[in-house]
């Protein structure tokens, strides 16, 4: 169906009263007293909007909470004292275990966990082969957890005598 077209002057006629009605109803708004609000309630989006930033302030807060936390147990290890630091200070096994320890814990914090084997170490972190100087044989490296085992190699010479056979002697 087509639009019919409504010459100007019938327009008039049929919406006269409803002119009339569309008037009267602006008229009655105008004159009524208007509401007094003190404060505009927030939407809902800026209650969202707080949500969202609290949450935000919470997590970052956390994060450096357990930065600091992680930070302070690594330094606050304590010193070993004097009596054992004076006999491993020319101990060459013990000198080159503390250079392994600083290339561990350098490995930890680039990749978050120590690794499987102290081979991986050399030449990355270490610029020697992890061995004994003296012996030539590797440390001996355990994972324990989140702790780390580093002992240096027994030599022939400092094995205990009662370490020998399991048999007894010969009468």
């Amino acid at each position: 169906m087509g639009r019919q077209m409504i010459s100007e002057p019938e327009a008039t006629l049929h919406d006269e009263p409803f002119r009339t009605r569309i008037e009267d109803l602006a008229t009655a708004i105008e004159e009524r007293p208007g509401i007094e609000v003190d404060e505009v309630p927030p939407t809902r989006s800026s209650r969202h909007l707080y949500w969202m930033v609290g949450g935000l302030c919470a997590l970052i807060i956390g994060i450096a909470e357990v930065g600091i936390l992680l930070r302070g147990n690594m330094l606050d290890a304590p010193a070993p004292p004097p009596e054992v630091r004076a006999i491993y200070e020319h101990d060459p096994c013990a000198a080159r275990m503390a250079a392994v320890m600083d290339a561990l814990t350098a490995y930890r914090l680039a990749r978050g966990k120590p690794p499987s084997a102290l081979t991986a170490l050399y030449p990355d972190y270490l610029a020697f082969p992890p061995v004994d100087p003296a012996t030539n044989q590797p440390y001996g490296y355990e994972v324990i957890g989140e702790s780390i085992s580093l002992t240096c190699p027994l030599s022939d010479t400092a094995a205990p005598a009662d370490q020998g056979s399991a048999r007894p002697p010969d009468a």
